[in-house]
């Protein structure tokens, strides 16, 4: 190969390589709240809007006051960082963050390593009668991923990924909402309720 065709090779890769490093961790401004993803109005109407595959419901024999309590020691032995909850509402929200893989990776110059993907859960608690108090708990999820690398067509799925959304089955919602279920009726077990 002569020295000329090296040379436009080597400006060829500067090139290509440079137009590779400006991406943007998103999202920008950090991850939201769980005040900011679940809205005072919106927790009212939690069952008729949360798509099926995130949000899960239990009906357990044990007075409110059981399962309340039961609900807040679970949320916490399952790693959710309990953010705000009200015991008169029945109402619990928090977040849990895992480290994952890194998403939208099409090519080599996207930075290695693990990012950030935090659910967000609004478990609400309803008695239903003397001895029969219902759970209703969802998750929504937002993640954070590289985008605008090596002129990338996954920027619009970084945008959204980014941005928080109803889990889908990519993100286990089923697992997660169950380990909660299963933790919440354990514990009533041991605390000899049920």
């Amino acid at each position: 190969m002569s020295i000329k065709v090296k040379c436009i090779m080597a400006i060829l890769g500067v090139a290509v390589t440079a137009g590779c490093t400006k991406g943007i961790l998103k999202p920008q401004g950090g991850m939201a709240s769980v005040a900011a993803v679940y809205s005072t109005s919106e927790i009212e109407s939690l069952k008729d809007k949360a798509p099926s595959q995130s949000r899960k419901s239990s009906l357990f024999a044990a007075s409110y006051e059981d399962v309340y309590r039961a609900v807040f020691v679970s949320a916490s032995q399952t790693q959710i960082n309990i953010e705000t909850e009200n015991k008169s509402k029945g109402l619990v929200l928090g977040t849990r963050d895992i480290e994952t893989a890194s998403m939208f990776r099409k090519c080599p110059a996207v930075p290695t390593g693990s990012l950030t993907r935090r659910y967000y859960y609004a478990i609400v608690v309803k008695e239903q009668g003397a001895k029969s108090t219902e759970v209703f708990a969802t998750v929504k999820v937002q993640g954070s991923c590289w985008t605008d690398f090596c002129w990338d067509s996954g920027n619009v799925e970084c945008n959204n990924y980014s941005t928080p959304h109803w889990a889908d089955r990519s993100e286990n919602p089923e697992k997660e909402l169950t380990q909660l279920m299963t933790f919440i009726r354990n514990n009533l077990i041991a605390a000899g309720v049920l």
